[in-house]
């Protein structure tokens, strides 16, 4: 998941990371299988056992001077408050740094900790960062796909014919 931002500032942070906590509670994943004797047809399948998504947010900040230790302290803060299941897997800020989420292994060890990159080597870790989250989806099995609708159910806006 990933939320795009034009004008970031910690403001607009909580913002986007409050639109990402839902869909970070969400465990579940929904799959449309092919229907055996069916060119067309499929069956519903949802696994309950799963991980969330990891969430990523990459924006121009509003102030090109913002300090990389406000900006680490605001993430931490943020996440502190809304507390689980909000992870911010990365944040990239254009111009700025990186700043990602340190995983936690212990309950004592403290929550929201942030690793913070500001020098050239920052899009190369947003870049690895980005690329190892689609490593916790699994590739789909033969003939498989997501279904959308299983996540969040709408009508089309109009249909044509």
């Amino acid at each position: 998941m990933v939320e795009i931002t034009m004008h970031l500032d910690a403001t607009k942070l909580r913002t986007d990371i409050e639109h990402m906590v839902e869909v970070k509670g969400m465990k579940q994943r929904h799959y449309l299988v092919p229907k055996p004797g069916s060119r067309t047809k499929v069956t519903r399948y949802t696994d309950k056992e799963s991980v969330s998504a990891r969430s990523f947010i990459v924006g121009l900040p509003a102030d090109p001077k913002w300090d990389p230790r406000l900006i680490a302290d605001s993430l931490r803060r943020i996440q502190l408050e809304l507390g689980p299941p909000t992870h911010v897997h990365g944040l990239y800020v254009i111009g700025i740094g990186f700043f990602s989420t340190i995983a936690v292994e212990d309950k004592d060890e403290p929550m929201y900790r942030i690793a913070s990159w500001t020098g050239v080597d920052r899009i190369f870790r947003f870049s690895d960062e980005f690329r190892r989250a689609f490593d916790r989806w699994g590739p789909l099995r033969p003939n498989w796909s997501v279904d959308l609708d299983g996540y969040v159910q709408s009508d089309p806006t109009f249909i044509v014919e």
